[in-house]
């Protein structure tokens, strides 16, 4: 159990631990620890593929795209519909589902609860989704791309 702001920072740990894959679905990602903690997943050779919400602006976003596409992370906004989903399942088995975004704000200050769970059923169930909203949303090949196609 992930409660900030107490706990918050087990986010970055969760993503250090990570072997093999990292999938995750967030509203807002705008926090410099967990991108770097992504960037430094990806260096050491972890597939990483991250969807987020086309509806959520700000230079502190595009900061983070910046930075996630600078180091080859696949990324994707979702344009279909609000994307308000906050999950991601690490190595196939293991699934952070709750309500933490990935802002500063709710690791460090907001009242978040989220769980992490070890399961492949879970896992597998939330992979069938994420595959899902992948297919229905678009590369961000450039920060400007960002003009919230969604609005």
């Amino acid at each position: 159990l992930i409660i900030s702001p107490m706990d918050g920072n087990e986010i970055v740990d969760l993503i250090n631990n990570a072997e093999e894959s990292i999938y995750a679905e967030v509203y807002i990602f705008t926090s410099d620890e967990i991108a770097d903690a992504i960037v430094s997943a990806r260096a050491r050779g972890v597939d990483v593929k991250i969807i987020i919400d086309g509806n959520v602006e700000g230079e502190k976003i595009e900061e983070v795209i910046t930075k996630l596409k600078s180091a080859g992370v696949e990324l994707r906004e979702h344009t279909l519909k609000t994307l308000h989903s906050k999950f991601a399942i690490f190595d196939g088995k293991r699934v952070l589902i709750g309500s933490h975004n990935w802002s500063k704000s709710a690791i460090t200050r907001n009242r978040e609860v989220s769980i992490v769970l070890e399961s492949r059923w879970l896992a597998d169930k939330l992979m069938d989704i994420f595959e899902e909203d992948w297919e229905e949303s678009v590369e961000i090949t450039d920060i400007y791309q960002l003009v919230y196609t969604n609005t």
